[in-house]
């Protein structure tokens, strides 16, 4: 379909890929950004046609260029076929089917084998937790119990609050992008 669509997949790249960079616009500010440090020269006819369309001209072509299309049809007369079947009912669902503690365990699940994988990011965090953890323990050891000793452990209470805090908002972006359902 795409390469009737005026958009086939060059030879050597992954098919997957080329659909991806079809319809996503992230591949624009990409492209912005290396045609801005003229790694890709600006050539106002080239054969990539990537090059000359943003993403946004290249998703309506391949819409209306579906539309007109005999997958279209036949996408159409499929839904019409399996709508009359008996007891088969096709209502349109809103919102997530997933109720909102399965979402929030798999994508913590998911954010967690992605961050074992990274070492940079998990181990050395563990790593940097426990020094912290030492450094903050021998500076409040043994601080007593008298009335000024109150104000030294809500200071450490404190400044570990904060510490945490900080340091796991590292793991909010991935979270939050890995969340993202766009509806059509």
């Amino acid at each position: 379909f795409f390469a009737e669509a005026g958009f086939p997949c060059p030879r050597k790249r992954n098919p997957s890929d080329h659909f991806l960079r079809c319809i996503n616009s992230d591949f624009d500010v990409v492209t912005a950004t290396l045609k801005g440090s003229q790694r890709i020269p600006d050539v106002p006819n080239s054969a990539d046609p990537f090059e000359n369309l943003a993403t946004a001209q290249i998703k309506s072509m391949l819409v209306e260029r579906f539309r007109r299309s005999a997958y279209a049809k036949r996408v159409k007369d499929k839904i019409q076929e399996l709508s009359t079947h008996e007891g088969l009912e096709t209502e349109a669902q809103l919102g997530s089917q997933a109720s909102w503690w399965k979402q929030l365990t798999t994508l913590t699940r998911r954010s967690f084998v992605n961050m074992c994988r990274d070492v940079g990011y998990y181990w050395l965090r563990i790593i940097i937790y426990i020094i912290v953890s030492i450094c903050v323990g021998t500076i409040y050891f043994d601080v007593g119990y008298s009335y000024t000793s109150i104000l030294a452990r809500g200071a450490c209470g404190a400044f570990i609050s904060g510490f945490m805090t900080f340091m796991s908002i590292g793991g909010f972006p991935s979270f939050i992008e890995e969340m993202k359902v766009k509806k059509i």
